[in-house]
């Protein structure tokens, strides 16, 4: 029984559920996390659209037209828009659409060094929890 626990599990598996009973996976960064869902490749899209300025502050999007330059329904466009706004870069303005929010550089500043304080701790715990 080599490479296994007194408990006789292998201790990678013990690693894995302990990554998951952390719930780390849900707290790595959105840049990093490689999504699958139409809703998740949705919400990257438009959150490097904000960030490169192709979706301007104080303008209104609606969800059939970013859809549309996305090659997707309107459905997860919503679904992403509400996780954006939830986080502060746009408002849901109802049975309009949304509105990009302008951020202060102070804002953005802010937004790095809360982003620095979450993700360092959370890419570390992440490098300890991975086998060498």
């Amino acid at each position: 029984m080599l490479g296994r626990h007194v408990s006789g599990r292998d201790p990678e598996e013990d690693r894995v559920r302990e990554a998951a009973r952390v719930g780390v996976e849900a707290l790595i960064p959105p840049q990093k996390v490689v999504r699958h869902s139409v809703r998740g490749q949705v919400l990257d899209a438009l959150r490097a659209a904000l960030a490169d300025g192709e979706l301007a502050p104080g303008e209104i999007y609606s969800g059939p037209a970013l859809g549309e330059r996305y090659g997707v329904s309107a459905t997860p466009v919503r679904e992403a828009m509400q996780q954006l706004a939830l986080e502060g870069a746009v408002e849901c303005l109802p049975n309009r659409g949304f509105r990009v929010l302008a951020r202060t550089p102070r804002a953005m500043a802010e937004l790095a060094e809360v982003r620095a304080l979450l993700e360092v701790p959370v890419v570390l715990r992440l490098a300890r929890a991975v086998p060498a």
